[in-house]
């Protein structure tokens, strides 16, 4: 015995004759790919993994999940590697509907004398196992036994069916779209995967391979074997000879059941064959119908029913024959109690369908109602209303029964008369809104004893209808005044006779004008300026507007545009303007609208009057100023420590000695026509002493030119004129630079004595006045004493 486990490349070939497909997969014909291959082993395959969605036979160890083969919609396996290495190529070929599909490894021997041994037309060299593990990958020993009677075991080595990637050296072939799990279809890369291929070692070169046995490995599943061998694929092709029969060969379904029975198993093309029964309906195997009697069920009403026996060898690929085809033609219902309907046809009213009684008893009762033979959309529950489109119509009703496995039954019904119009009643309308001209009326309609009704309106005033006044709502007018308005509303509905019903309402009375937006003011109450008063807007749009303008509520005559200019006659009192809407059927809106006190214009000063400096004696003057409007009167004020002075009004003022060392200013008074006066006063300025000066100096008089004065003489000094008058004037004689004193030397008068001998005499006159600086003036020449 040999014990080896070979890995060869793997390249990627083209399916030719010869190739090994993968056997015994219970999948649609058009599943995948190439149906039955020339050289291909379907074996020995007894287990479960594929099946149709919703049974229970593919059920994986028990795990409640399965490939699914089919939900209905086709789904089918996507080849991931049709092709495998050097020589193997591999294709899904159709298995028996509702039949097992692979074959677990617990201790099973597949005899492959026909497929891969010497039976075969070129024995196997290679092989590969194809399929899936479950919980996880798994290994399983796999015993190969030769025509020499030696032996090689592989370790095979399996991933989980529904593993993302593949474990060791496995690789996968096939996935499905979708699986089965605990009751429903999951979108899961579910599928098969291939073992590495193995190379056949027997210990004799040229053995053939003759079987194969798969350890105890209940989580190990093969769904295929693939070699090089290549055989001829009628020879180890199970066929039946004869046709089975199913009696009855016509059927229909009834309370009491119905059996169908088979019978005449074919005659299989060798001995030793294991055959199975199965069931069809329309050519789809019934899960569990494995024995020779079918009970019909009442989901086959209608399909066509088969025997189909299934001959199964190992070695072999398994053969199929059906029977004779039987079809179940439907029960038939039978009317205990014939349906009715009652009721009068009229709009708006419900008729009612019986449905009667039926043996054996119906599942459920369907109605279709008609007008004039018409079947009308929607209406299939028992009762029926009919509506305006039914007016003159006759009405029926076809009352359906119905049972699973039985053909429905039909009775159609006639209500006697034909469908006459609708009633119906209403409360009264009512009006809402203001009485009065320019408001809205409303009208509300009154309540109907059914739906969809459709009102008309007609306004009326005293006992005549306003024209085009036919809206639910209505705008009083000037004519209504004084008059009762009200309403007529007619009621209609398609189908139903009108119903006319009225509101009386009130006597209209005047309008109030409202107000859209309120008149406004603009510009000052200033003497010579304009005030403007806008309109504003009302309702009604076409009102009439005038205005008035007052002062201290008093009218101001020839005031009556919307514009006014203030006059001097209005300053200080309060101005307002006063607009007056009006319209026929209204009542006035008057709306006062106050615009403040009148005053005087203003202007301002623009440059400052200014003063020159202050000096007492010398005339000061001060500059009338600049002001923002023109034509304007200046008058000035002179002011000492701000005082008045009286009468220095001018613009010009020569300070008084009294004023000396005192503050001086002016008041500038600018005033214009309209305009509100503008004082302001100048910045003080200090007045300074004034200046004397002399025009003539003081002389000394009767003293000789030529001569010098002798003792005795008496000499006098003029006054000397000056620059102002009033003066005081004092004197000192000196003799040399010093002064002579005592009384002597004050006077006027001076008599020479002894002690001028010699010396030079002067004088120092001294010049006085108030709010001047004092003066002292020498004479201009000395006297000298001999």
């Amino acid at each position: 015995m040999k014990t080896s486990r070979h890995r060869l490349p793997r390249i990627v070939a083209a399916a030719a004759a010869g190739a090994v497909a993968l056997a015994g997969l219970a999948l649609p014909t058009t599943a995948l790919a190439s149906a039955v291959s020339s050289s291909w082993l379907d074996g020995y395959f007894n287990n479960t993994g594929i099946g149709d969605a919703g049974t229970d036979y593919a059920d994986i160890d028990n795990l409640g999940s399965y490939i699914v083969r089919s939900d209905g919609a086709g789904v089918t396996p996507d080849v991931q590697q049709p092709l495998g290495d050097t020589g193997l190529t591999f294709s899904v070929a159709g298995g028996v509907a509702g039949e097992p599909d692979n074959l677990t490894a617990s201790n099973q021997t597949v005899d492959t004398s026909r497929g891969l041994g010497h039976l075969a037309t070129t024995p196997a060299t290679k092989i590969s196992l194809v399929g899936a593990a479950t919980n996880g990958s798994k290994t399983a020993t796999v015993t190969l036994t030769y025509s020499d009677s030696s032996t090689q075991v592989l370790n095979a080595q399996l991933s989980d069916w529904c593993d993302s990637t593949a474990q060791g050296t496995n690789v996968r072939v096939a996935t499905w779209p979708q699986r089965w799990y605990n009751g429903s279809a999951q979108q899961l890369a579910c599928g098969l995967w291939r073992t590495e291929v193995y190379t056949l070692e027997p210990t004799t070169p040229g053995a053939t391979l003759e079987s194969i046995t798969f350890g105890n490995q209940p989580n190990f599943h093969v769904f295929a074997i693939a070699s090089d061998a290549v055989v001829n694929a009628g020879a180890i092709t199970l066929t039946g000879t004869g046709t089975p029969s199913v009696t009855p060969t016509s059927a229909q379904y009834g309370s009491s059941g119905v059996t169908l029975t088979v019978s005449g198993a074919p005659t299989w093309s060798t001995t030793g064959v294991t055959s199975a029964w199965s069931w069809t309906v329309d050519d789809v195997a019934v899960v569990g119908a494995h024995s020779t009697t079918f009970s019909v069920r009442a989901s086959d009403v209608g399909k066509v029913i088969k025997a189909v026996a299934t001959g199964r060898k190992a070695g072999y690929v398994s053969g199929a024959v059906a029977s004779n085809a039987v079809t179940v033609a439907p029960g038939t219902l039978a009317v205990a109690t014939a349906p009715s309907a009652s009721g009068t046809p009229r709009v708006g009213e419900a008729l009612t369908a019986v449905g009667g009684t039926y043996t054996p008893a119906a599942s459920s009762v369907s109605y279709v109602w008609a007008a004039g033979g018409v079947p009308v959309a929607g209406a299939t529950a028992s009762t029926f209303t009919p509506s305006a489109a039914q007016v003159g119509a006759q009405i029926s009703v076809t009352v359906t029964a119905s049972l699973e496995g039985y053909a429905d039954k039909s009775t159609t019904v006639t209500v006697p008369g034909t469908v006459a119009k609708g009633t119906f009643t209403s409360t009264p309308p009512a009006v809402s809104g203001t009485f009065a001209v320019g408001q809205t009326l409303t009208a509300v309609p009154g309540s109907y004893s059914t739906t969809g009704v459709a009102s008309a309106y007609q306004w009326t005033a005293g006992s005549t209808d306003i024209v085009g006044a036919t809206s639910s709502s209505y705008v009083l007018t000037p004519a209504d005044l004084g008059k009762v308005v009200g309403v007529k509303v007619v009621a209609t509905k398609s189908g139903y006779d009108d119903v006319t019903v009225s509101a009386t309402g009130n006597i209209v009375s005047a309008g109030d004008i409202t107000v859209v937006s309120a008149p406004a003011l603009s510009g000052d109450a200033v003497v010579g300026r304009t005030l403007s008063v806008t309109a504003g807007e009302y309702s009604p749009a076409d009102a009439t507007v005038s205005y008035s303008w007052s002062a201290n509520d008093a009218a101001i005559p020839g005031a009556t545009a919307a514009t006014f200019v203030p006059t001097t006659a209005q300053v200080g009192k309060a101005l307002q303007a006063t607009v007056t809407v009006a319209r026929a059927g209204y009542d006035d809106l008057v709306t006062v609208v106050p615009a403040g006190t009148v005053r005087l214009d203003a202007f301002t000063v623009t440059k400052a009057p200014v003063i020159s400096s202050a000096t007492v004696g010398k005339a000061a003057t001060v500059t009338a100023g600049s002001y923002s409007t023109a034509g304007v009167t200046v008058a000035y004020q002179w002011l000492v420590n701000g005082k008045a002075v009286k009468g220095a009004t001018a613009a010009r003022y020569t300070p008084a000695a009294s004023d000396v060392n005192r503050g001086l200013a002016v008041r500038v008074t600018a005033t214009k026509a309209g305009f509100a006066a503008v004082t302001s006063t100048t910045a003080q300025v200090t007045v300074k002493a004034g200046a004397i000066t002399a025009k003539k100096k003081p002389a000394i008089k009767n003293a000789a030119k030529a001569s010098k004065v002798k003792v005795g003489k008496k000499l006098t000094v003029s006054k000397g004129t000056y620059s102002v008058s009033a003066v005081k004037v004092t004197y000192q004689w000196y003799r040399g630079s010093k002064k002579v004193s005592g009384k002597a030397g004050k006077k006027a008068t001076y008599k020479v004595t002894a002690k001028d001998r010699k010396k030079n005499l002067k004088v120092k006159v001294t010049v006085k006045r108030s709010g001047y600086k004092t003066l002292t003036v020498t004479t201009k020449k000395t006297v000298r004493v001999r």
